[in-house]
């Protein structure tokens, strides 16, 4: 995968993290596991537009879930899909504190994965 971000994904990268950033503050405020789980989906969304075409990134992740080939981000990509998979499953029987925790945890890794693939470049 090229580790370059064009202006346009690179863009939309920002939008998401801005907005898992926004949608975290309010879960906290709120006590609301739902935005809580979409701050997770769209810090997520957010190293997918980094990485390339989300669609794209998101077929690979799926492919390598079964695969045993070794690749060290698309082995985060998967642990982080199955944790939102798992929590969306799960709201109501996971703890909320736990829940909110979890998703900052993906929040920062996002945050640190955009910011390495697009470089220490700031506008």
């Amino acid at each position: 995968m090229n580790l370059l971000m064009d202006d346009y994904r690179r863009g939309w990268a920002r939008r998401c993290l801005r907005e898992a950033r926004t949608d975290l503050a309010e879960a906290r405020e709120r006590r609301s596991p739902e935005l809580a789980i979409l701050s997770m989906k769209r810090s997520l969304t957010a190293i997918y537009y980094s990485l390339g075409e989300p669609d794209t990134v998101w077929a690979a992740v799926r492919q390598h879930a079964g695969s045993s080939e070794k690749d060290s981000i698309l082995e985060l990509l998967v642990d982080l899909e199955r944790l939102i998979e798992e929590r969306s499953h799960q709201v109501g029987f996971v703890g909320l504190d736990k829940l909110l925790g979890e998703a900052d945890m993906v929040f920062r890794t996002a945050s640190e994965v955009v910011s390495l693939i697009e470089g220490s470049r700031e506008d």
